[in-house]
C-alpha cells in the first residue's frame, strides 16, 4: 500500500505541474502558478519520502480555507454553459484548492501512519 501512495503522489505532482502550465494564459497567472507549484513540490517530496507531517498539515488546512474563501456565492458548475463566468471561474478555483487540500491531508495521514508503524 505504501508504494501505491508514492506513485499516486508522483501522478499528482505531474498533474499539479500541468496545472501550473495551464495557468500561463490566466490574467492572474503568477499567483495560481505558485498555488499549484507548492503542492507539486510537496507531492514530489512525498514520493521521495521527504514529506514533512507538520508542513503537510498546514498546507492542507491553508488550501482548505482558501477553497472556502474563493467559493462563489452561487455555484454554477465548472462548464462554460450559460452561467455567470465569474462564478464558474471561482468554482473551478475553489475545487482546485479543495483537491490540493485533500491530497495534502492524505499525504499527511500516510506520513503519520508510516511513522507510527515503525515505532
Amino acid at each position: 500500500m505504501k508504494e501505491f501512495f508514492r506513485w499516486l503522489a508522483l501522478a499528482f505532482a505531474i498533474l499539479f505541474a500541468l496545472a501550473c502550465f495551464v495557468q500561463l494564459n490566466d490574467p492572474d497567472a503568477f499567483i495560481w502558478i505558485v498555488i499549484y507549484a507548492i503542492p507539486c513540490l510537496a507531492s514530489l517530496s512525498f514520493f521521495l519520502r521527504r514529506f514533512n507531517y507538520t508542513i503537510g498539515l498546514l498546507l492542507g488546512i491553508g488550501y482548505f480555507i482558501g477553497g472556502i474563501v474563493v467559493w462563489p456565492e452561487s455555484y454554477e458548475g465548472i462548464l462554460l454553459d450559460d452561467g455567470n463566468l465569474e462564478n464558474i471561474e471561482r468554482g473551478r478555483e475553489a475545487l482546485g484548492l479543495f483537491i490540493i487540500a485533500l491530497m495534502m491531508f492524505i499525504f499527511t495521514y500516510r506520513t503519520r501512519a508510516e511513522k507510527r508503524s515503525k515505532i
